[in-house]
């Protein structure tokens, strides 16, 4: 494929980009001058997810950047609350799961059982807690219980950092409240350092293990990466056209995890043909930069590194008197729009974004004004807020910087990587 980015006003307005029509998955990171009838082409990175929550919608999305809108306001979202120990709630082994608050109402493992609509799914899912009422709800879209169960004491056990236990199955309690305790025993197994095996990824279902997303991800001989998600969802990243560095495709594969996943932050899977997941040494800090005022600074997120180099083209060509506007996917996509107006500049980045073929939803990143990427744009604060400031994160720091106002939140020990509890301010 062509790789030279077409910088003239004339070439953008004559020449167009042959697609690939031989390589898996062709996913570009494209950045495509949306004022002519062009555009300009420099990557077929494969990037790709799939999986979980991160693959079905189980709630209905809010207003927000869910559903490849980009835009729009997302419900406000507020400070932790305060979680007790362990589970308050009291049953026997064979009780039905009703709905009853089993933490509190405000905790994360409660919270996570009304946003993902968890007594009205009807395929398997499984509850597992630890000793501090962290837990994890796993919906499965097979029906087999064994599945789901395994998938809820994994993400139970990576967001918590701590021997989780199985207590729903379906919609039956499975042990006595009283012997939490003594079940308190599963914990996933350190495989950093082994031969990626597709049969041992964790948080996912089988569907995905066995999916044309892992096998082409097996079969890529180029530098590659997969990042999982807690929800369940399977992310990689790789290109035939370009040669990627190690860092760039870890980079690109946690991101685009974190764009699209219903929980954030995500952790580094596998690199190329070995495992490099430890769970008992994963920081939990998101790999998503908010922070970041000019958009030359760093890549967008997903995007390769050389993505800085065609979005300069194009502010190269924009004239003093013309507004720009940059979309992006969550799969490494951008669109970039110019115009007479600010308006005319988003109105044609959003529509050729939102009409164009690469599978993912559009992202505003920045335009003339300013950088607009804040963690609004993620999907996990987009459709599931109720959760997004309770969810396990490295301190209280991390917290804050995605927008969760002072309050209590589920924070790493600095000694044990193990969640604890702390008052932010």
């Amino acid at each position: 494929m062509t790789s030279q980015f077409l910088k003239s006003k004339k070439a953008k307005s004559n020449l167009s980009i042959a697609a690939l029509a031989s390589v898996l998955f062709i996913i570009g990171i494209n950045f495509q001058n949306c004022s002519s009838v062009s555009s300009s082409d420099y990557g077929d990175s494969s990037s790709r997810g799939t999986g979980g929550l991160d693959d079905v919608p189980i709630v209905t999305p809010g207003d927000g950047t869910g559903g490849g809108s980009g835009g729009g306001t997302t419900p406000p979202v507020t400070g932790g609350s305060s979680e007790p120990g362990s589970v308050t709630a009291t049953f026997s082994a064979g009780d039905a799961y009703t709905g009853q608050t089993l933490v509190s109402s405000a905790s994360f493992l409660d919270t996570m059982l009304t946003s993902f609509n968890y007594r009205s799914y009807s395929n398997a899912k499984a509850v597992a807690v630890s000793e501090n009422g962290l837990g994890y709800a796993s919906l499965s879209d097979s029906g087999n219980a064994g599945e789901a169960e395994r998938m809820a004491l994994e993400s139970c056990n990576l967001l918590a950092n701590l021997p989780c236990a199985l207590i729903i199955s379906g919609n039956s309690f499975v042990i006595n409240s009283a012997d939490i305790s003594q079940n308190l025993e599963y914990a996933l197994a350190d495989l950093n350092g082994r031969r990626f095996n597709r049969n041992e990824i964790p948080m996912t279902t089988n569907s995905v293990r066995n999916s044309t997303l892992v096998s082409n991800y097996i079969n890529a001989e180029v530098e590659k990466a997969m990042a999982v998600s807690i929800t369940g969802g399977v992310y990689v990243t790789y290109t035939y056209s370009y040669q990627l560095s190690r860092a760039e495709v870890e980079r690109m594969s946690v991101q685009q995890c974190e764009l699209q996943a219903a929980l954030m932050p995500c952790i580094l899977y596998a690199v190329n043909d070995n495992v490099v997941f430890d769970p008992d040494d994963w920081v939990k800090r998101t790999k998503l930069v908010f922070n970041n005022n000019n958009v030359m600074a760093l890549p967008p997120p997903a995007s390769r590194d050389g993505a800085l180099s065609a979005i300069r083209s194009l502010l190269d060509d924009t004239s003093s008197n013309e507004r720009y506007s940059i979309y992006i996917t969550a799969n490494g996509y951008g669109f970039f729009g110019q115009g007479s107006s600010q308006s005319a500049a988003n109105d044609m980045a959003s529509n050729n974004c939102n009409s164009g073929n690469h599978g993912s939803r559009c992202i505003k990143y920045a335009d003339s004004e300013g950088m607009k990427f804040d963690s609004n744009r993620t999907r996990a604060k987009a459709d599931y807020a109720p959760l997004f400031c309770k969810t396990p994160r490295y301190s209280c720091n991390d917290h804050i910087s995605l927008g969760c106002s002072a309050g209590t939140f589920w924070v790493q020990d600095t000694r044990t990587l193990a969640a604890e509890v702390a008052n932010c301010q």
